[in-house]
Order: structure tokens, then sequence, then C-alpha cells
């Protein structure tokens, strides 16, 4: 069991399921694969936009491979060398040439998911290195031409982005050549049977669905889609001692999913984000109001926040404030941890020994502070071992 639970990260690696609307749309994606026309994904979080996009790559004959990037996940001041790469040297803990994500997929596939959180700033250049099928390494003087076929997904409404002017139109309609509308779970509901059947044969196999409980799952809303229903499957079969999976079992799962009308956690993750990097401080009521979520899911939430040290309470009752660590929160962090951070955000990326010369620390000390504030979410951490250099979290 042990075994199985620990394999749950190995997600299945195709869409399952027979729906008209998503036979629609795995035609399209085969029509599609063989060209090289840029190819825009759009569905809700949790539809499988990923598993889309592998499978254009693995139809198109492509040679090389195949490189995801999740763009929510790109730190701004990091974005050109993750994207373009960078020349030993180009910055503090560059410590030797590194190839970027177009390098990489030089011969493959490019996929851009969540494209829409991307920045205005690196919209431009991204745009300048599709067209030009060229990229200039940070601190390089070399122009390289690379040959990337592009994919991008997003879950969020790139055409009323482009009319608000929070996303470019020239990018829009280069990524949009071809469009890949995935459908919602709840519009192919006779698929979840099938979904069900093989996430157990692969995680759990001497597991079956009672029949009560697949009907249960058949009424659910799915507002997380089938990364909730995967999430369900897989605590109601690892709780269960029998091989029968009861009604009652899934019902238990169930009562931890956002209510209908919440966001996904996908989408509520990226909202948390934004949320942090707008201002120093924030109210429960602030915190309801960017994720949509609940009285109760907003308490736990903060709760969490304050155990991760991501916030700090500058206050008791109702309306308090907590503060964000790093931005603003400077009372939450020690003089020393605040140097650290500060030091951050006026480099960009310091070192373990930056932060030891500047604080008149030891060595082991400067590495325990250092890892600490990346635990507490006041920096983040960019590479390992004696390379490592840690980052501002503040925009």
């Amino acid at each position: 069991m042990d075994k199985l639970a620990n394999d749950v990260g190995e997600r299945p690696t195709t869409i399952i399921g027979t729906s008209r609307r998503l036979l629609k749309v795995l035609a399209d994606a085969d029509d599609v694969a063989p060209t090289a026309r840029s190819v825009l994904i759009l569905g809700e979080s949790g539809t499988g936009k990923e598993l889309i996009a592998r499978r254009v790559h693995e139809k198109s004959g492509r040679t090389g491979q195949f490189i995801p990037v999740n763009c929510a996940n790109i730190s701004k001041d990091l974005a050109e060398s993750e994207f373009f790469g960078h020349e030993r040297g180009a910055f503090t803990g560059a410590a030797q040439d590194r190839a970027g994500f177009f390098e990489q997929a030089d011969g493959g596939t490019l996929f851009l998911d969540e494209i829409g959180d991307m920045g205005l700033e690196h919209q431009a250049k991204l745009l300048r290195a599709i067209q030009d099928r060229q990229i200039r390494r940070v601190g390089g003087a070399k122009q390289r031409r690379v040959d990337a076929r592009i994919l991008a997904a997003t879950h969020q409404d790139l055409e009323k982005m482009v009319e608000a002017k929070t996303f470019r139109g020239d990018l829009y309609w280069r990524l949009a050549v071809h469009e890949l509308q995935l459908p919602p779970l709840r519009d192919r509901k006779d698929d979840i049977g099938a979904i069900a059947r093989a996430l157990l044969k692969r995680w759990y196999p001497d597991k079956k669905l009672a029949p009560a409980a697949l009907a249960l799952l058949r009424r659910q809303p799915w507002p997380g889609n089938v990364r909730q229903l995967e999430s369900v499957i897989h605590k109601a079969a690892s709780g269960t001692r029998g091989r029968s999976i009861s009604e009652t079992a899934v019902r238990r799962r169930l009562h931890r999913l956002p209510a209908a009308g919440e966001p996904a956690s996908g989408d509520r993750d990226v909202a948390l984000r934004q949320l942090l990097g707008r201002s120093g401080s924030l109210t429960p009521a602030d915190l309801r109001a960017a994720l949509g979520v609940s009285k109760t899911t907003g308490h736990r939430l903060l709760n969490d926040l304050v155990s991760r040290g991501v916030v700090s309470p500058a206050g008791a009752g109702r309306g308090s404030r907590y503060l964000v660590v790093g931005r603003g929160g400077a009372t939450a962090l020690s003089t020393r941890a605040q140097l650290a951070v500060d030091l951050a955000k006026k480099r960009g990326l310091i070192s373990r020994r930056d932060f030891e010369a500047a604080a008149g620390v030891s060595s082991r000390t400067a590495k325990r502070e250092l890892a600490d504030l990346a635990e507490r979410g006041a920096l983040a951490k960019v590479g390992t071992g004696k390379d490592a250099a840690y980052r501002s979290v503040a925009a």
C-alpha cells in the first residue's frame, strides 16, 4: 500500500474518455500535430491540457524533447534566464553556462502552460523569440537559432485580457493559430467511470468502486475537474481496507472539496500569489474576496500561511490584519533576516557568501538563516549545492 501511495504522483499519460466533445478535441489535436502551427490549448484547471500538449508532440514526428514550462511558477526576475539561458558570470550565482527552455526544446516542443500569468515585459521578449526563432543568452553576445514548436495553454480568457491590455494581442494571435478547447469534467460525466477504473488499475489494482460510490461521483460538479477526481479516488482507496470502495468512503473525501462556485486549488494558488505580491498586509476579508472562498476555507488558508511563516498576525479580532513576510512585513523578521531580504531585493540574487559578508556571520549561520527564510517564504532558493542562490519573493 505504501508503495502504491508513493506512485500516485505518476499520473496517467493519456486523456481517458469517449464523450463526443472529448473525441472531437482529440481528433483536432491529431490533425494539427504533424504541422508546424502553434497551438493554444484552453480549458479549466485540471482538464488535462498538458496531456493534450504531450499528445500533439508525440504525434508531431519531431525528434527533440517535450519541455513543459509552468509560466505561473517562474519569477519575473529570472524569467529571461529561464527561457533563454545564461552565460557563466552573467549574475551572482551563475557559476556555469546554462541552456534555457528554448534551447532545451530545440528540435522538439516547448509547452508554455498558464501563459496568461506571464507579465507584459516578458511577453514581448517571448514574442520576439517565437517570431525570429533566435535567442540570446543573458550575458551573451551570440544569437542562437532554435527550432522549437510552440504549444501554450491557459485557463484564462486571453481575449478579455487582450481587451484589458494585460496580455499582448500580437502574442495572442501568434499563439492561437490553432485552438483546442477541452471540456470540463461536468460536461462529460459518462467518462467518470472509465477514468476512475483507469486510476484504480494504475494505483490500486486490487480495489474497485462500489456501484453506489460510482453513482455518487457522477453526481458531483467537479470544479477542479479530473485533478480533483484523482485526489478523491486516491484518498478513498487508500483509506479502504477491503477490495470494494464504498459510497461512504467516497462521501468522506468529497466534503473536503471546494464548494460549487469556489475556485479549484490550482486557480486559488495563482490568485493567492497575486494577492501576496500586491500588498504588504491583508485581512481575512481581503483573502476571501480575492480567492472567492468561504469563511471556513479562508480561515484555514490563513492559519496555514501563518504556520508556514508567509504572513504574521498584526493584531487580534475579526478585522485583524496579517503582515506579508518580506513585503512590508518587516516586523515579522529579525534585523539580520530583513538584511538578507533587502539585499536580495537590491541585487536580484544573493549567494550564501554575499549574506555572510554583509551580515558578518559564519558560513554555517548564513546557510541556516537563508534556508530558514526560504522555508518561511521570505526568499526563494534558486539552484542547489555550491551554486545555490536566493531571490526575493516580493515584486
